[in-house]
């Protein structure tokens, strides 16, 4: 058994209550309601079931069926807790998840399997998103037009934009994605006790950036934007003087144009460039996939800069791997970048990895010509900062491969969905 009802009465704002199943020994058929899951402690941020973790350090990971890993064996439980009618706290029977997603520094996305659900009347039973509180543990579901929301992620790169893949959101509130056919710009905004889904953009012109405020600004052509009010998704057109190619600096909207950086913010219809003294080095741009962790970033070519507040610049450390014509893709795990390249998508993947800590570098690969470059480009994912993962498209049986920077690896036969990733904590 697993989450066993997920309830709303839709007044003019939903009202959201997770119900779980109750104690393993529990025989009676009281209602027991979801409130969280066992928060992250630092140092302890691979999520991953039981059955894989080290339980040496710990008697008690055997117990539970997820636990939090460290990088020294060591493994935190996962409990789920609820409340009963007296509003009694208990644990409860942990459900079945498909996979999770690590979102940005505050929140993960879960799936759950075997969900029974019930908005304003309407019942639902199936598979749904619920996103977990990172910082306490809390439990929301994810909901779009009051209807419970599910979506298979085949490619990690795909809907999701997240700070292990993205470097375009400062805004850690809310969840940004990439939804439906055309996959254009939603946001998720956290109410009292659920996450609403709205539509920002209806195409995919070119990459939004938002800032920590949740304001969004959205290059349309040469000199012309689209901002997005945080406050109530409102657009307004913009021109500017000057045509820069948005980007984040401390999660604040800045502007590239050529190596000049300016600070970007709105008056009317224009789009305001106040200079600054950062400058960025030739090599430098802002199109394409890149993750950062600290002051470095990056891109799904190899390449590697710094962003040096003292001096203000934006430097090259690495840089871009040449002659890669296979599937490329970038992701963080805790201190460490890893990014994917090959010479065709047919080809065994190439890995490296990046130590934000000391700017060491790591070249790794599968010994014994595992998986393909575009398995790794489209299902790559960071388990540790010693370990990555990919894994074939996920229809009926399909395998996971898993490699260390040191290059020992195993394979996994999988019918669902991994449950295997690190959880940034900032």
């Amino acid at each position: 058994m697993t989450l066993k009802h997920l309830s709303a009465v839709v007044a003019p704002v939903a009202a959201f209550t997770l119900f779980a199943c109750g104690p393993s020994d529990n025989t009676s058929n009281e209602t027991y309601t979801l409130t969280k899951m066992t928060a992250m402690a630092d140092g302890f941020q691979t999520f991953s079931e039981s059955e894989l973790a080290s339980r040496s350090l710990n008697r008690n990971a055997s117990d539970s069926r997820y636990v939090f890993q460290s990088l020294s064996g060591g493994t935190l439980p996962i409990e789920f807790t609820a409340v009963d009618s007296a509003g009694k706290s208990v644990s409860v029977t942990p459900p079945d998840i498909e996979n999770i997603r690590d979102i940005n520094d505050r929140y993960a996305a879960i799936n759950m399997n075997d969900l029974d659900l019930s908005i304003d009347g309407t019942e639902y039973s199936g598979t749904y998103t619920v996103i977990y509180d990172k910082t306490d543990g809390k439990l929301y579901p994810l909901t779009e037009n009051n209807e419970p929301l599910d979506y298979k992620v085949d490619a990690e790169h795909e809907f999701w934009y997240t700070s292990t893949r993205f470097a375009n959101i400062g805004d850690d509130d809310r969840l940004y994605m990439r939804h439906s056919e055309d996959k254009s710009l939603y946001v998720a905004t956290r109410h009292d006790s659920y996450f609403e889904v709205n539509r920002i953009f209806g195409d995919y012109q070119s990459t939004p950036f938002a800032d920590k405020n949740g304001d969004i600004l959205r290059r349309e052509t040469d000199n012309t934007y689209t901002w997005v009010s945080a406050e109530d998704f409102s657009k307004t057109e913009l021109t500017s003087d000057i045509d820069v190619s948005p980007m984040l600096i401390n999660d604040e909207l800045y502007g590239l144009s050529g190596t000049s950086i300016y600070k970007l913010s709105r008056s009317g219809s224009e789009l305001l460039t106040e200079a600054t003294a950062w400058t960025a080095t030739a090599s430098y741009n802002t199109w394409g996939m890149r993750a950062r962790r600290g002051d470095y970033e990056m891109t799904d070519y190899c390449a590697v800069y710094e962003f040096d507040h003292v001096t203000q610049a934006i430097i090259e450390v690495e840089p871009a791997v040449t002659g890669s014509a296979g599937r490329r893709a970038v992701a963080a795990g805790d201190d460490v970048l890893f990014c994917t390249y090959a010479s065709s998508d047919d080809d065994t993947p190439k890995f490296r990895a990046f130590n934000t800590t000391d700017e060491s570098i790591t070249d790794f690969a599968s010994t014994e010509g595992n998986g393909t470059s575009l398995n790794a480009g489209e299902r790559f994912t960071v388990i540790s900062d010693q370990e990555i993962m990919f894994y074939e498209y996920p229809s009926n049986d399909f395998t996971e491969f898993y490699i260390k920077t040191n290059g020992s690896e195993h394979q996994k036969a999988n019918t669902t969905g991994s449950v295997s990733v690190i959880m940034h904590l900032k």
